[in-house]
Formats: C-alpha cells, structure tokens, sequence
C-alpha cells in the first residue's frame, strides 16, 4: 500500500527518485570504480594490468548474457522484484571481494556482481520510468540517469580519494556493498506498476499512432523476435556494441594510464570524478533532446563528442596545463553521458513499449559486450606495448564507424496489428505530467 507521505505528490517522481539511486549505485559502484583498484591490487598481488582487466571483461560479459534475461523477467514479474534481487546479488558479490586473495577469487566476485547488476542497471530503471511517462518521456528517462553520471562524480572521488587512500582496498568493497545493500528496502517500498484505467486505454486505441516533433508515439508495437527481423535492430545494435566499446575502454583505462604518465592519483581521481558530474549534465540534456530531435540524430552527437574526449586524452602529458586535463574530463563526460537516455529513446520509439524490457535487455547485451571488452584489449595493448596510445587511436576509428552506423536507421513498420494494446503512448495530465 502507497504510504501517505508519498501521495503527497505525484508518485512518478518517487519512482524516478528510486531509480536515479540505483543508476548512481550501478554506475558508481561497478563502472567508476572499477579503475581506482587496479593500481591497489596490482601492487599488492603483482597481477598483469590484462589480468585484472580480464574481470572487468568477466563482469560486463556477465551483464550481456543475463541482460536479456533480467529484460524478460521485468516485463513478466515487474521491475520491484528484479531490483531487489539485483541488489542483494550486487552487495553480496562485493562482500566477497573483501576476503579477495587469488585472480579465481576476483573474477567468481566480478561474476556474480555482474549477475546482481543486471538487475539493478538500466534496464528496470528505465522500463518503469517509461512505463510512468508517456509525455516528455526522454526529459523523464534524463532526470533518472542523472544517476549514473553522479555515480562517478561521489563515488569515483570518494573511494579514489578517501576511502582506499585511507583504509585500503578491502574497505573500498565492503563500502560499495553497504551502498549495494540500500537498493534492496528502496525498490521493495518504491517501485511499482502504473494503473490504467480501461477508458484511458481504450481512448488511447482509438486514437492510433502519433508523430510529434519529429519522434514517433507507437502503439502498433514489436515483439522482440520482430524487432530481430528488421535492420533496425542490428544497426542500432552495431553502433551501441562499437561506441561502448570505445567509450568503456577509455574510461576503464583513463586512471591508470594518467597515473603512468606522472599525473597524482587523487587528480586523475577527480578528473574521472569531473566526467561523471558531465554524464549527469549531460543524461539530463540528452533526455531533453531526445523529446525535440530524433533520437539517432542525439546518439550521433553523443558519440562525437565521445570522440572528442578521447582524442583529447591521447595528447594529455605530464607538463600538460591543468585545463586540458578538465577539457578531457568535460567533453569526455558530455559525450559519454548520452548512451542511457538516447538507447532508451531510439528503442521505445522505434520497437514500442510492449516488449521495451525484452528488446531493451537485448540492447543490453551489444552495449555489455562493448563494455566488457574495451578495457580488456586496452590492457592486452598496455601490455605488449608499454601503453595505451594504440588503443585509443583504435577507439577513434570506432567512433567514426559508429555515427554513419546509426544515421542510417529506419523505424521499421508494425506487423502485429491485431495484438491487444497492453501500453499506451498517452496518459493523463495528471500522470504524466513532469
């Protein structure tokens, strides 16, 4: 039963309270902080830099295989149960990398982190905030993954800059499993289904689709094996697997290559912590723009700037001004900021919203795997050639096949026109109001 307190206002923004928390909390705890234990464990076990890699690798592979799965379990039993299975999962995953003491060890934790964090990551958060906003549905999806960009901006520094300086690495785990553990009590309270009333759906079918300000409100939606069908999806799929590729090989390898070419550790801290407070920026900018412009014109843009970034890192030294390091940081974070909101908008507007947590979770694995091997071939490049320049010179390349990739998609047409409509494209003033 909803609390009084929270009737107060309209319900959809608690939930999107909710899920900005666990963006922050998937984001922090696994992406951004996954760099500052490199340098820790490397000194204190003497691993090879592509072997600690290689659980990052393990961690995002993970994500990718059960991402689909985690999509199809969210439109079959909610985003409220696969949430706060996902956390405990998460927490329990770095409780066991407190006691870490072989590469077996650090990569069954990295493993089962990655089983937790599919059901904690994108895919719940943005399936129940567009299940709550059909109006302004991007600006919506941009508020919640601001999450994930103030992930970086207090978890990067506070770990980089604090807690490992200070207590060590083991402590570093055990205080992003107390973070994990949060999430569990938030999505069992919070979250929930949106009701809908018959005549608001039955209105809604009657009406038919919709085209405002160049994005479309499709009620004619696609089944996943549909969508699988039509090159839309594999265009969309190619350009997410090679920009985050790209992008996650970047950042993953952002601190330690900083810290090889004589920046301190707490700067090259705060430079990741700079490009998370940019993602935040950016998420919610990017959301916007994607209620304006077509959403491939937006994942464009985002990967451009992507670009930016990474040509900007490439050229940063040890006697480099100060402002570049942030010119990095900035335009990296602007960039890197784009994927949630522009995938969650190119998806729910060109597949539709009855299968958005199955088609999004399929997503999920091209973006995962991206993820997931970036940082690993960096470290392979870092370890046979004594740095990083040739992999960011590749990431480059990527980027530029990357943008024509997207440009080129087409909504595909309906096939199923006599399904029952189980999600609408327009709600009430009163819900879907932001």
């Amino acid at each position: 039963m909803t609390h009084g307190f929270f009737k107060k206002m309209d319900y959809g923004w608690w939930i999107i309270a909710v899920a900005f928390y666990i963006c922050l909390v998937f984001s922090g705890c696994i992406f951004f902080a996954f760099s500052l234990f490199v340098k820790p464990l490397q000194a204190e076990f003497e691993w090879s830099r592509s072997n600690i890699m290689g659980a990052f690798t393990c961690l995002y592979l993970t994500l990718a295989i059960t991402s689909p799965f985690a999509g199809k379990a969210v439109d079959r039993f909610g985003a409220k149960s696969v949430m706060a299975l996902g956390g405990a999962i998460m927490a329990m995953g770095f409780a066991l990398l407190f006691k870490l003491k072989s590469p077996l060890h650090l990569y069954l934790g990295n493993i089962i982190i990655g089983i937790g964090g599919s059901g904690i990551g994108p895919i719940p958060g943005t399936a129940v905030v567009s299940d709550w906003f059909r109006e302004k549905r991007g600006l919506a999806i941009g508020i919640m993954s601001m999450g994930i960009g103030v992930g970086g901006l207090v978890v990067a520094p506070l770990l980089g800059g604090y807690i490992i300086p200070a207590f060590g690495w083991r402590m570093g785990y055990l205080f992003i499993s107390i973070m994990a553990c949060c999430t569990i009590p938030l999505a069992l309270l919070v979250i929930k289904k949106r009701d809908i009333d018959s005549t608001t759906v039955q209105n809604a079918a009657n009406r038919g689709p919709t085209e405002k300000d160049g994005q479309v409100a499709i009620t004619n939606d696609l089944s996943l094996t549909e969508a699988l069908l039509s090159p839309a999806f594999w265009l969309i799929a190619g350009a997410i697997l090679l920009s985050q590729f790209a992008l996650v090989g970047t950042i993953i390898s952002q601190v330690p290559h900083l810290q090889d070419i004589g920046i301190p550790v707490t700067r090259a801290a705060t430079a990741l912590g700079g490009i998370g407070l940019l993602s935040a920026f950016s998420k919610l900018f990017f959301g916007w723009v994607c209620d304006l412009i077509k959403s491939k014109y937006a994942f464009a843009l985002g990967v451009f700037f992507m670009a930016v970034g990474t040509f900007t890192l490439m050229v940063i030294g040890s006697k480099t001004p100060l402002f570049v390091l942030w010119a990095y940081s900035i335009t990296m974070g602007f960039g890197g900021g784009s994927w949630l909101p522009v995938i969650s908008m190119i998806v729910s507007t060109n597949f539709g919203l009855s299968s958005y947590g199955t088609i999004f979770g399929a997503m999920m694995l091209f973006q995962n795997l991206g993820s997931s091997t970036g940082p690993l071939f960096a470290g392979y490049i870092y370890d046979i050639k004594k740095g990083y320049h040739w992999a960011f010179v590749t990431f480059m390349v990527l980027y530029a096949i990357a943008i024509p990739t997207v440009l080129v998609v087409r909504r595909p047409e309906g096939k199923s026109t006599d399904k029952p409509l189980t999600r609408i494209d327009h709600m009430p003033e009163d819900m879907s109001r932001i």
